[in-house]
């Protein structure tokens, strides 16, 4: 297989799933996932307190999947299932403060009061009517077919309680495609929560898992093999230098903000009982809560006998702001929209907040172009797999399925080149592998020659004929797929790193690049701080150094230029400690004003 080396950044379920289909199909191969945070899980996570349990993110998966079954099989979490109580439980849409139960078939279709005669009749003439094109926004699929009254009181609600989305921006064919059921099944968790997946998962690949280990770029990692299972937002970080176009394209996949507030009742608080699921709120409605769920009334075992565990969830993409609130406000806002609906006379016995700035990716409108970029940019680096909830759905049961398909599309066609400096040798060192879909195996392949090969871009013209001089103390390291060249210190290699960059055109625009290098070094300023930097930057040099000026000498900080050749942008950068950084400085201008063409 040429795999023998394998990298996972990114330890949310995507991650987690890929490291698990990969160990089972090369379990002599040496695997490692890197999560940047202290524990792997993503937004899944569950937090037990007084015998209450609360899910921070889903609370739950559909069993219209037979690979998640399968993944937790697999697991040995078979006997570790719990199903939800009922499915026959009243869900509720709230109107004008008023719980309305949802119907589930036709008798009480016809009987609800959610809509009226007339409304009613809009729906059963679209269930029979001609379908239409879904190459438009949800709101406009729901209203042109079923109304408008279905599209705002049924349809907002429960895509709110997916996606935390904007119906009227969502794109109906890519939110929900044919081939995909996200609707019918019986509602699963496990005993302990979904974490417990998690902590299985954990205990059986341990050994392959690194938390708390950031990565910054793919220069840091030494692997045949790379699966970027980030969120697009930070997958265009890590990309940032060693694939910026792509990097761009993934920044446009926009994400909603949710709040999670879990609140742990006495029963007896309650001057109403809650008797079903919970409730959703239509955004017409203009409340920042978007719903209410009895997570005790779903699944067992979370709340103490006589009582009650309530999730409510708050802002999307409706109200993002909310996100700003302070915990005591965000507390007010939960506990009050539960006492306005059921009336309360004690209040909360516990209490938590989870706040997910970028909770869920959008797919909007601009998506299935998007997507096809990414697609297409990340195919010329072969070396390279994404994965994630950005690109083939936001559930659990899509992230899991999604990542047995790429494992299992894995070898299906391998592409054998030499890559750069197998020369050296009459073998091939290495070799790449390419996945092809069915539907493009027969598409000639692209050519692929030098050190920059696959990558999409033409740097033919520049990286023959660019020249430099390496400063006195460096090393130089030998070319990569991005980078024409790379710079250590010679006496101590791994507290720097310098690199040379070519790129096509303007590569995005200045203050784009400077923004993106502010992020790497976790540097935060205005944009008239940042006009202000770039006016009184000389040449095209950038000194981040001046903008922490109340920094240690040991925060991360860089040096940066762009050098103008021909219809290309060099790029030049070195990071490193701010004390390493100002100490190279007459080092890295020096390599700048000898960069030329041969």
């Amino acid at each position: 297989m040429g795999m023998s080396k394998i990298a996972i950044i990114g330890g949310g379920i995507s991650g987690l799933a890929l490291l698990h289909y990969l160990k089972q199909r090369y379990p002599v191969a040496d695997i490692t996932l890197y999560e940047r945070k202290s524990e792997t899980g993503g937004n899944i996570q569950s937090v037990a307190g007084e015998g209450f349990l609360f899910e921070t993110g889903p609370n739950g998966f559909l069993n219209n999947s037979p690979a998640t079954f399968e993944f937790i099989s697999q697991l040995g979490l078979d006997d570790e299932l719990a199903c939800a109580r009922s499915q026959h439980l009243p869900r509720y849409i709230q109107i004008k403060g008023q719980l309305l139960p949802v119907p589930r078939d036709m008798f009480q279709f016809m009987q609800t009061s959610l809509l009226s005669w007339g409304e009613k009749w809009m729906v059963m003439k679209g269930l029979f009517g001609p379908k239409i094109s879904k190459n438009r926004p949800i709101y406009d699929y729901v209203s042109a077919r079923f109304g408008r009254a279905a599209a705002e009181k049924l349809a907002d609600p429960f895509i709110s309680g997916i996606f935390a989305g904007d119906i009227k921006r969502l794109h109906m064919d890519h939110a929900f495609p044919k081939s995909k059921s996200r609707v019918k099944g019986q509602m699963y968790t496990f005993k302990k929560g979904m974490g417990q997946m998690i902590c299985r998962i954990n205990e059986l690949y341990g050994p392959h898992i690194k938390v708390s280990t950031a990565i910054h770029s793919l220069k840091e990692i030494a692997a045949d093999r790379i699966f970027c299972s980030s969120a697009a937002y930070a997958s265009a970080a890590l990309l940032a230098d060693d694939a910026a176009p792509l990097a761009q394209t993934l920044e446009q996949i926009p994400y909603a903000p949710v709040v999670v507030v879990g609140l742990g009742f006495e029963k007896a608080a309650f001057k109403r009982i809650p008797d079903g699921f919970g409730y959703l709120i239509p955004s017409r409605e203009g409340k920042e809560v978007l719903g209410v769920l009895m997570e005790s009334n779903v699944f067992e075992r979370r709340a103490p006998q006589n009582a009650v565990m309530v999730r409510v969830m708050l802002g999307g993409r409706h109200h993002p702001q909310i996100i700003n609130d302070d915990p005591s406000e965000l507390l007010a806002k939960a506990v009050a929209e539960v006492d306005k609906t059921y009336g309360l006379a004690q209040k909360p016995l516990k209490h938590w907040i989870k706040c997910w700035p970028k909770a869920i990716p959008q797919y909007e409108m601009e998506y299935p172009a998007v997507s096809a970029r990414i697609r297409k940019e990340a195919a010329a680096l072969p070396h390279l797999t994404l994965a994630g909830n950005y690109l083939n759905g936001v559930s659990v049961n899509e992230c899991i399925g999604s990542a047995r398909s790429i494992v299992q599309a894995l070898g299906v066609f391998v592409f054998c080149v030499c890559v750069w400096g197998c020369e050296q040798k009459p073998s091939v060192r290495h070799y790449t592998e390419v996945i092809i879909s069915s539907s493009e195996k027969d598409t000639a392949m692209p050519a692929m020659t030098g050190p920059h090969a696959g990558l999409g871009l033409d740097l033919s013209a520049t990286a023959g004929k660019i020249a430099w001089d390496v400063p006195a103390g460096w090393r130089s390291e030998p070319a990569s797929a991005m980078r024409l060249a790379t710079f250590r210190l010679a006496d101590d290699p791994q507290a720097m790193d310098a690199s040379i960059v070519s790129l096509p055109g303007g590569a995005g625009g200045l203050e784009a690049n400077l923004k993106r290098w502010l992020g790497q070094i976790n540097l935060q300023v205005s944009d008239q701080e940042l006009a202000e930097f770039i006016s009184s930057s000389k040449d095209q040099v950038f000194d981040f150094t001046r903008l922490q000026t109340k920094a240690s000498g040991e925060a991360k900080s860089m040096l940066a230029a762009l050098v103008e050749l021909n219809e290309a942008t060099v790029f030049v950068k070195l990071t490193g400690s701010k004390h390493v950084v100002q100490k190279n400085k007459n080092s890295f201008l020096g390599l700048v004003k000898s960069i030329r063409l041969k």
